[in-house]
C-alpha cells in the first residue's frame, strides 16, 4: 500500500477514476482495510475464546484475562460491560452473578419446539444404558492432585 500511495503522490494525488495510480492505490487501501479487519476480528475471537475457557476452569484466570484486556484496549468503566439479556453488568460481582445465571440456564433442561426428537430419543436412550451399567465405587477416592492434573492435561 506504500508504494502506491508513494506513486499516486508522485502523480500529484489525482483524484480521477481513469488514473491507473489512484485506481491501483485505492484498490490496495481497499486490500489492507479487509485484511485488517479480518485480523482484528480473527484476534478479538482470539480473545473471547480465551476468557471462555478460563471463564469455565479458573474465575481467577477468567478475571485476570478481563482486567488485562480493559486496560490493554482502554478500558474507560463508564461505557464498558458484559452485556446478559438486555441489561450491561459493569462491576465484578454483577457479572460474576450473571454467568452464574447463564450456565445454570445453559445446563438446566430444556425443551424447544425446534429441536430434533430423534436425536433427543437417542441421546436419551444412550444415557439411561450408561446410567444402568454405572457401578458405584463406595471405596473410590478422587484427590484434588488428580482432579489438576486432569485438568492440566486437557487442551487449552
Amino acid at each position: 500500500m506504500r508504494q502506491n500511495r508513494s506513486q499516486w503522490c508522485r502523480a500529484g494525488r489525482p483524484r480521477n477514476k481513469t488514473i491507473t495510480e489512484y485506481m491501483s492505490y485505492k484498490a490496495a487501501k481497499r486490500d489492507f482495510r479487509r485484511a485488517h479487519r479480518k485480523a482484528a476480528s480473527e484476534h478479538m475471537r482470539q480473545l473471547n475464546r480465551e476468557i471462555d475457557e478460563s471463564a469455565e476452569m479458573n474465575t481467577n484466570d477468567f478475571w485476570k484475562q478481563v482486567n488485562t484486556r480493559r486496560t490493554t484496549y482502554n478500558y474507560n468503566k463508564s461505557t464498558s460491560g458484559i452485556k446478559f439479556g438486555e441489561s450491561v453488568y459493569r462491576d465484578q460481582k454483577a457479572i460474576t452473578e450473571q454467568w452464574g445465571f447463564y450456565f445454570e440456564r445453559l445446563y438446566s433442561p430444556s425443551y424447544s419446539e425446534h429441536f430434533d426428537g430423534k436425536w433427543r430419543e437417542h441421546v436419551s436412550q444412550n444415557v439411561g444404558q450408561l446410567r444402568e451399567a454405572l457401578i458405584p465405587d463406595s471405596n473410590a477416592t478422587v484427590m484434588p492432585e488428580d482432579i489438576e492434573r486432569c485438568i492440566r492435561s486437557c487442551p487449552k
